[in-house]
């Protein structure tokens, strides 16, 4: 009986009268792994795009005041940014984006010769066709298994590859980091243009509906004879009015300094003393009111001619003021339409503002990041350990079915 049991001791002794298999299987893997690392390396490259959320920045509060969500990318309105970059990916997806990025890197390995031996190391065939459309659907077919996407929770979208040569990598991973912003980008510039031209045709749909409704009571008061002559309104009116006014104040103000003159020449007459030097004497005090008074006429005769050229146009049969008071309450919900509406156009410039900030290439790829992988140690080391399980398991399987 205890000559059928085996000791720890026994299965040793088994392994290491069998060391020499270990040691040849330890140096073919090494020699494996060192010609895949010489002969066939993989250069891994990623880089990161960013889509800001405006719910996590000061234009929270000024942009969710527009009366409608725009842009396919700004209606995450938990404050979670991560739908933002997988609706993002989606479109990073479609054969389109897929065929613009095709036609840059046709554009740059014709634009950099220098660089064509590079692209040439994967995408050869497709180049040596005569064809540009051919050419250019072969590009979009192969691309497509090129890159990878994944997202985070914070807007971040990694786009990763892996090629043959750290070069090509280099220039591929840039080229769809700078493709991807430009077209996220013109995506939601484009809903900002059909949020602008939606604004634009109801502010012109408003306003031709408030000016038709004016028009037509301004017509029944001139038929009921309703109407006045000395009436204003409008930005015209005040213009004139203003005018007016300066007019007035103008007048006032030379009488004034007429006045003060005839006390100063008064005084001059009874003999008091002038100072020349002393910008507070009677004198200068006259001088000063004089040049004043020059100035004033000049204002005076220009303000009196704007209100010869342009008073006389406003002396036309218009609507009491009450009158446009009462059109105003009647349709207050389209003044206020037609004002939320103003304000929306307004609001647009911003936001296309921050549209064109909103996209970040967080994280480019530099040629010196791009290294084999794996690294050459780890290879040796996993080329090691896998030289030896399998060498482990060769014996084993040899001992146990050995014809004793």
């Amino acid at each position: 009986m205890e000559s059928d049991q085996i000791s720890l001791n026994d299965i040793l002794q088994v392994f290491l009268r069998r060391w020499k298999i270990l040691i040849i299987l330890a140096l073919l893997f090494v020699l494996g792994a060192l010609v895949k690392h010489k002969f066939f390396p993989v250069y891994p490259a990623h880089g990161i795009i960013l889509i800001k959320s405006p719910y996590n920045s000061q234009y929270h509060n000024l942009l969710k005041s527009i009366t409608s969500e725009i842009g396919e990318f700004a209606r995450d309105q938990s404050g979670s940014n991560q739908d933002v970059a997988k609706q993002a990916v989606v479109f990073l997806e479609t054969t389109s984006f897929y065929r613009q990025l095709a036609l840059d890197i046709n554009d740059y390995y014709y634009a950099h010769p220098n660089d064509q031996h590079y692209i040439d190391s994967r995408f050869k065939k497709y180049f040596k066709l005569s064809d540009h459309e051919k050419r250019i659907e072969s590009l979009t077919s192969i691309l497509r298994w090129v890159y990878n996407f994944k997202t985070f929770s914070d807007g971040q979208i990694r786009i990763s590859l892996k090629t043959k040569n750290r070069h090509l990598s280099l220039i591929l991973i840039n080229t769809i980091l700078k493709k991807a912003k430009e077209v996220i980008t013109k995506r939601e510039l484009a809903d900002i243009g059909q949020a602008e031209r939606y604004f634009e045709l109801e502010i012109k749909s408003i306003k031709e509906k408030l000016d038709k409704i004016e028009a037509e009571i301004i017509l029944k008061m001139q038929d009921k004879k309703m109407l006045s002559v000395d009436i204003e309104k409008g930005e015209s009116s005040r213009y004139l009015t203003q005018l007016r006014k300066n007019i007035h104040d103008i007048e006032i103000t030379l009488n004034e300094n007429k006045r003060a003159l005839r006390q100063l020449k008064a005084k001059f007459k009874k003999g008091h003393q002038r100072v020349l030097t002393n910008k507070f004497s009677k004198e200068a005090q006259s001088r000063n009111i004089e040049e004043e008074n020059r100035t004033l006429i000049s204002k005076l005769k220009t303000y009196k001619s704007y209100l010869k050229a342009y008073g006389k146009k406003q002396r036309s049969l218009l609507p009491f003021q009450h009158e446009i008071d009462t059109l105003r309450s009647n349709y207050a919900f389209e003044y206020k339409i037609y004002e939320s509406f103003r304000k929306s156009m307004s609001k647009l410039g911003l936001q296309k503002t921050y549209i064109l900030n909103k996209v970040e290439i967080l994280e480019p790829e530099y040629l010196s990041h791009i290294h084999s992988s794996p690294q050459l140690l780890t290879m040796i080391f996993m080329a090691m350990m896998i030289s030896q399980v399998l060498g482990m398991g060769m014996i084993y399987t040899y001992e146990l079915f050995r014809v004793r």
